[in-house]
């Protein structure tokens, strides 16, 4: 139900820092859930699951950046940042931390790609 709530999975490459609003929105609407389901050593499941999703949607869209090593090594930065550090701090100020994550998924996607 996380991934439902991310509509627009193709703005990781045009406009993470919009992408990442809409993956916090995401996780804090199933928070509680998925601190219980995916706490500790289980929460690499959950993000690989995300991680793998997002990225087939994306390359569907985006067939060029498949191969791209670049573009597969920034998205995962991306999407496993996001997810980590969203879960680590989801106790502080959801919206602090959600501008902080937007920026630097744009200042990284900036450092590497013109879109």
């Amino acid at each position: 139900s996380v991934l439902r709530g991310i509509p627009h999975p193709d703005q990781l490459i045009t406009t993470p820092g919009r992408a990442v609003e809409e993956l916090t929105t995401a996780l804090l609407s199933q928070n509680e859930l998925l601190q219980m389901l995916f706490s500790g050593s289980r929460a690499s499941l959950f993000s690989k699951k995300l991680e793998s999703s997002l990225k087939e949607q994306i390359y569907a869209q985006y067939p060029e950046y498949r191969e791209n090593l670049t573009w597969d090594v920034v998205l995962s930065v991306i999407i496993y940042g996001g997810f980590y550090a969203f879960m680590e701090y989801s106790g502080e100020d959801a919206a602090e931390v959600t501008k902080i994550l937007a920026e630097l998924n744009e200042c990284l996607r900036n450092q590497f790609f013109q879109v």
